[in-house]
């Protein structure tokens, strides 16, 4: 039997898929009290985390290297999971490719496909050096562009984003 919708929004759950709380959340951060070129360089901090540390260790190296360089410690963190568990296997067959057409090793797809379905560091060792080699290759070059993007993204959408703010804002006519 299909609930009614009172119930689903009754439901604590539900809360997680609603559209308005991802919005609010979305608005604080665009109404943060913090120069636009901060959050920006947050985020491409994560993002190019998240790109090149291996999966697993992006927490144990995005927070000391967050707080070194006094960036948003929940924005560098959150960014970081551009490679999740979901986005992994894509991502990580792209540094590939990018990785071997930068470095010109040619890699099979079966080994590559057998290290993704068992990963640990003796799948790892099995590969060799010269893999690691081709990953880190890519994953420096991609983390690089990537980040350099979304850094300037991100910039120039907040600096838009806060003018149009400034804009919109209602006037104070009595002085």
């Amino acid at each position: 039997m299909i609930e009614a919708k009172s119930e689903i929004i009754r439901n604590k759950y539900m809360k997680y898929f609603n559209f308005r709380t991802y919005y609010r959340y979305f608005q604080s951060l665009l109404r943060l009290n913090v120069h636009p070129s901060k959050i920006a360089f947050s985020v491409s901090l994560g993002i190019f985390v998240g790109i090149v540390v291996p999966f697993g260790l992006q927490s144990l190296v995005i927070l000391p290297l967050a707080m070194s360089f006094r960036s948003n410690l929940i924005l560098a963190y959150a960014s970081t999971y551009i490679t999740n568990p979901i986005t992994m296997l894509p991502i990580y067959a792209f540094i590939f490719k990018v990785g071997g057409f930068i470095s010109g090793v040619k890699m099979s797809f079966n080994s590559l496909a057998e290290s993704f379905q068992n990963p640990s560091f003796e799948m790892l060792g099995k590969l060799g050096l010269e893999s690691i080699f081709v990953f880190f290759s890519g994953a420096i070059s991609l983390g690089t562009i990537l980040s350099f993007m979304s850094y300037f993204l991100i910039l120039n959408f907040l600096i838009f984003y806060r003018r149009r703010l400034k804009l919109n804002a209602p006037r104070n006519y009595l002085g």
